[in-house]
């Protein structure tokens, strides 16, 4: 996509000529594609990648248009899908500020843009309440919007010259910066830094071991449609996106599972009917391992691979689906962890045990979501056989599939395994009993 300085939008309402529109009529909004092509062979669709643009909507007319600033976006056309993504969300919402506030800017064309425009959007961002990671973020990406509009000369009021001085220093120690898209250090928005009385939120990343199985059966009781998800996640230590993006074929049991399963991690689902929805693009391709604690495996598997229970019948051989036999995306997985969630701290704070609910209190106030399964399967195999590298071979850190392959193959490991993991089941049944028992007898008195 070449850029047509000619499009770039204009709102003097005083211009008389075509380009002259009324502002608070226009708002930007991301838009997904779907790169598609056809197979030689028997001319069926290939789905290949998803991109993303901006358009310019009419909200009077009700039409839009893809607007020149996709350009920008589409340098991270090679990136994940969630990073161009992210990076369009950025600039929409810089825009659309900008757009819904040209009452106070009185601005005739976005290149009369200056760094002021850009630290007041900034300060909205963190007024509204934001890590301190989302705010470099943001910040990071409106730096370098401006500095592709200053390259392009298309900013009245801030030359290139500005970001010469911002320019990387290179050598082989900072060779990916080199390699990066618009690479520049520091911000042009030095007047405006992250607030020094906020601060970041801190995530839990684990379960204490004996509440995990309560959690597992908190999640078949209440959302059996992801439990064996959140059990992946748990067992596995499966990203969501992972999760989500799980095909029945890519499933390899043993003995259905009553041992352990490996799932062959590769690329995203792509539908064109949800292009849009929020299924970031797997992060470490490999064979997984999820292992059966408690014999939950067998009984889990058979709803997604034999009974047309939970697996999508949309034709997109997703594991997980939603109830309308569609393929589960991020967002509803999401959706549904967090009923898990609620229910599950109900559950502690309604019981009679203080230690119990203390615990249930604790959850409550802490901050803390699908990633916790990760952390949970990491304690799980550094409990089992007391080594670092195992454990971030495991979780797909370590990309030396040959010391994955060893440490899963050896008769030690295995006998570590299943030890660990019987303990495991027996505790949280016993603390899953206590919950239960508790639960009883508050509702019989």
């Amino acid at each position: 996509m070449k850029f047509d300085s000619e499009k770039i939008v204009y709102f003097n309402k005083n211009r008389t000529d075509e380009k002259n529109i009324e502002i608070h009529n226009y708002l930007f909004k991301v838009t997904p594609i779907i790169e598609k092509e056809k197979n030689k062979k028997d001319k069926s669709i290939i789905y290949k990648s998803k991109k993303v643009l901006l358009e310019l909507v009419d909200l009077k007319l009700n039409i839009s248009q893809i607007h020149p600033f996709s350009e920008f976006i589409l340098l991270w056309k090679e990136k994940s899908y969630n990073t161009q993504k992210n990076k369009a969300n950025t600039i929409m919402r810089f825009l659309n500020y900008i757009l819904i506030n040209n009452n106070k800017y009185k601005l005739s064309t976005f290149s009369n843009l200056e760094i002021y425009h850009g630290e007041d959007y900034l300060t909205t961002v963190t007024s509204n309440g934001c890590s301190e990671k989302y705010f470099l973020l943001e910040r990071n990406t409106l730096d370098k919007f401006y500095f592709f509009l200053s390259k392009k000369e298309l900013l009245n009021k801030v030359g290139i010259k500005l970001f010469d001085e911002m320019k990387p220093s290179y050598n082989e120690n900072n060779y990916r910066n080199r390699k990066g898209i618009l690479p520049i250090n520091g911000t042009i928005f030095r007047d405006y830094l992250y607030p020094s009385n906020k601060r970041s939120e801190k995530r839990l990343h684990h379960l204490k071991e004996d509440f995990v199985i309560p959690f597992i059966e908190t999640a078949l009781e209440v959302e059996p449609r992801i439990a064996l998800g959140v059990f992946f996640q748990c067992f596995g230590g499966l990203r969501k996106s992972e999760v989500v993006n799980t095909r029945r074929s890519s499933i390899s049991s043993f003995g259905w599972g009553t041992t352990k399963l490996t799932i062959n991690i590769n690329n995203e689902i792509i539908s064109e009917k949800y292009k849009d929805y929020n299924q970031a693009l797997n992060k470490s391709k490999r064979k997984q391992v999820v292992y059966n604690v408690g014999n939950y495996l067998p009984k889990l598997l058979k709803n997604h691979l034999i009974d047309n229970t939970y697996y999508a019948t949309d034709g997109s051989d997703a594991l997980f689906s939603n109830k309308k036999g569609q393929l589960l995306t991020s967002k509803m997985y999401s959706y549904y962890f967090e009923k898990i969630k609620k229910e599950f701290i109900n559950k502690l704070l309604r019981s009679n045990n203080v230690e119990v609910r203390l615990y249930g209190m604790f959850l409550n106030m802490e901050n803390w979501s699908t990633h916790l399964g990760r952390g949970i399967a990491s304690n799980f195999i550094a409990d089992s056989t007391n080594s670092a590298h195992q454990v971030s071979a495991f979780r797909g850190d370590n990309l030396l599939e040959s010391s994955i392959t060893y440490t899963e193959d050896t008769s030690k490991f295995k006998e570590m395994i299943y030890k660990s993991g019987s303990e495991f089941y027996e505790k949280g049944m016993e603390m899953n009993n206590k919950i239960n028992e508790e639960r009883d007898n508050i509702g019989s008195v």
